[in-house]
């Protein structure tokens, strides 16, 4: 891998590659392939998924294991990377920085042990900067991943169908179940699926589900132009972003992507990203868009109660920040009382559900989900690590 490269054009290389290949995300058939379907990578520490360009690439990655971190993280928990392990690249937003804290005269100020005192300064203009993570399987001592994927939703289990239920009554879609073919009417507002029956209940599921993903595009919701024709740039975008989104929903809902009769846009995608590489990203970045608003409206109908702990509890591992200082969360205890850890002077602190400190916290984290847009882990404000794990010694 050719760490100078943009991870936008490392992962339309890689796709470009895939889809002549017949063997991108988009070709694998996840009953007959079941362990070399996508998966949505995520933090083994927080339980928080990676988001856009960069859960399409880990998800492109060949592991089995959905479990990624970076080598800080990884040490944290006394884990070691195996000698011949290769990082991979992946990109963040930074919209903060730690600079020294400064006097009246312009002088840095220095705390009672010497040491300079360090506030957390809101850029101007966010930065995206690079990072590398490894996967568990290139790491010694990680837990099992047995036990992890034994509390997965199930492919053509009821949970699958319930939570695709649950997301059909949110979002109130109609769906007529009487045409040749599967597609979304803008006009009519509605999801039409072909009469005849699909092959498996998967396959109709899936389906579903990528007709949904396209009226996520109607003018009340995330208004895209859904009014191109079939053979031009335009319409080969959106197809490419709802099978993306697609992707990413089948892997959360446990219900796999089909690729169906999609791949007549196989050609009109790979002369797209071979022009512009850098369209890759914006339809991750619109992909994750649509994932995060079907995920809000059943959020907010109180249709899958599962979902909130994620959006109202502090994870290990979160960096917030609050007042101009950022907090590491280094431990959970008891009765919700965490241990954190205040950046700028190492000073640890524990605090309970009771104190401001964890309310503010906790606000500072419900804010950043719901209102910035990063391709990390939702809940982590990121900071710059001492060291890139790609100069790690071997």
């Amino acid at each position: 891998m050719n760490n100078n490269q943009p991870l936008y054009q490392l992962v339309a290389g890689k796709l470009i590659h895939a889809l002549i290949s017949g063997n991108s995300p988009f070709q694998k058939d996840s009953i007959v392939e079941p362990d070399k379907a996508f998966q949505l990578a995520v933090n083994p520490l927080n339980g928080q998924k990676y988001k856009g360009l960069n859960a399409l690439w880990l998800g492109m990655q060949n592991f089995n294991d959905p479990r990624w971190l970076t080598l800080r993280q990884a040490r944290s928990n006394k884990w070691e990377v195996r000698p011949d392990a290769k990082p991979t690249l992946v990109n963040f937003t930074r919209f903060y920085e730690l600079r020294p804290k400064l006097d009246a005269s312009g002088k840095k100020q220095h705390d009672e042990s010497g040491k300079v005192k360090m506030e957390s300064i809101q850029l101007e203009k966010p930065e995206i900067r690079k990072d590398w993570v490894f996967n568990a399987q290139q790491l010694i001592g990680v837990p099992s991943l047995e036990q992890y994927r034994s509390e997965l939703p199930q492919s053509n289990g009821r949970i699958a169908e319930d939570r695709l239920n649950q997301l059909l009554q949110a979002c109130q879609t109609k769906i007529d179940y009487s045409g040749a073919r599967s597609y979304y009417d803008p006009v009519k507002d509605l999801l039409v699926l072909p009469e005849m029956p699909f092959q498996s209940e998967q396959q109709r599921q899936a389906a579903t589900l990528h007709e949904l993903t396209h009226w996520t595009g109607r003018e009340a919701g995330l208004s895209r132009d859904l009014s191109a024709e079939p053979g031009s740039p335009l319409y080969a975008g959106e197809e490419l972003r709802a099978a993306i989104a697609t992707l990413m929903l089948g892997a959360e809902l446990g219900i796999g992507y089909q690729f169906g009769d999609h791949g007549a846009y196989v050609p009109d995608w790979i002369d797209m990203l071979k022009a512009v590489p850098l369209e890759i990203k914006h339809a991750a970045t619109e992909a994750q868009k649509i994932v995060d608003y079907l995920g809000g409206l059943e959020r907010k109908m109180k249709l899958d109660p599962a979902v909130t702990p994620e959006l109202v509890a502090l994870s290990k591992g979160d960096v917030l920040l609050h007042n101009q200082n950022s907090y590491t969360v280094q431990q959970l205890l008891k009765n919700q009382v965490v241990k954190v850890e205040l950046t700028e002077t190492g000073q640890k602190i524990k605090v309970s559900p009771q104190d401001g400190l964890y309310k503010n916290l906790l606000e500072a984290k419900k804010n950043f989900q719901n209102g910035i847009d990063s391709d990390l882990p939702a809940g982590i404000i990121a900071v710059e690590t001492p060291e890139p794990a790609f100069k790690m010694k071997r």
